[in-house]
């Protein structure tokens, strides 16, 4: 009943209907509603964002400090994609039980289908 009134509608026998007169204030009433809502909504997940920004900037604020902290400084070395080029990649034992298991499971999985 409150909601029927606020809406500017009433109830007749056909169902709910609107009051004659206050068919426009309705109107305005439920888009003015419609866009306080949608701006509150927008304004709260742009400060939501806003402080996410401010948690992961602490945080990485914070991890530099104690990575200054704990880590010695070598002055000398240098470690980048050419100290890691230089190694020798691992060489990995080629096992048949390894193959066979794999086979295995390719059959089980296509005699399924």
């Amino acid at each position: 009943m409150f909601f029927d009134r606020m809406y500017g509608r009433r109830r007749s026998s056909e169902g709910l209907a609107p009051f004659p007169g206050n068919a426009a204030i309705g109107g305005k009433f439920l888009f003015i509603f419609g866009v306080s809502v949608s701006l509150i909504g927008m304004f709260i997940v742009v400060l939501a964002l806003a402080l996410l920004m401010g948690v992961i900037k602490a945080i990485n604020i914070f991890t530099a400090l104690t990575e200054r902290a704990t880590a010695p400084e070598e002055k000398g070395r240098k470690e980048g994609p050419a100290m890691h080029a230089m190694t020798p990649p691992v060489q990995m034992e080629n096992d048949g039980e390894t193959t066979a298991v794999i086979a295995a499971s390719l059959a089980a999985f296509l005699k399924k289908k």
